[in-house]
């Protein structure tokens, strides 16, 4: 009897002891997803999705057939809405003013950091009369690269795709 009774009381223990063991783990394991899930950046699908549908090639440099690619950063400010919006490179001033409208009437969708700085690379690119003419892309890289190296997260380039057909 007295042997059964040890080899139970050493079973518990080392039962506790692995149970102890597995909740400390776990704890950690959690507490280490939690800190990654902060520092990485979150899904920005709605954001994505309303730049998509709202972004407008604006109709003079469709007509004539200009393309572009538009280098911006900007804040997200605590009710979650895009702020301090600035162009670092840009073609002209209606590619500026296309982008700057559509960032300034983004909706609270963006989840993000606020103490972040983030990064947007528009790429404005046309066909007319079945010519496609894509942007001159030099310097673009080397840019966001820059911009990357700056501590500003940059996400993932827009593509406005323009069509112009002329009698």
């Amino acid at each position: 009897m007295y042997f059964y009774t040890t080899t139970y009381i050493i079973a518990v223990k080392s039962f506790k002891k692995l149970l102890f063991t597995l909740l400390t783990l776990s704890a950690f394991i959690a507490q280490a997803q939690t800190i990654s899930n902060n520092s990485l950046p979150q899904d920005t699908y709605p954001f994505d999705k309303y730049i998509n549908k709202n972004l407008l090639y604006p109709k003079p440099d469709l007509q004539n057939g200009i393309t572009g690619v538009v280098i911006t950063t900007f804040n997200i400010d605590e009710t979650y809405h895009v702020r301090n919006i600035k162009i670092l490179k840009s073609p002209n001033a209606n590619f500026s003013k296309s982008v700057i409208t559509v960032l300034e009437n983004a909706p609270a969708t963006f989840y993000k950091n606020p103490q972040l700085v983030y990064g947007m690379a528009f790429y404005f690119e046309v066909t007319v009369q079945s010519v496609h003419k894509s942007p001159d892309e030099t310097g673009v890289a080397e840019m966001l690269n820059g911009l990357t190296s700056e501590n500003v997260i940059v996400l993932k380039k827009v593509n406005r795709r323009g069509f112009f057909y002329s009698d």
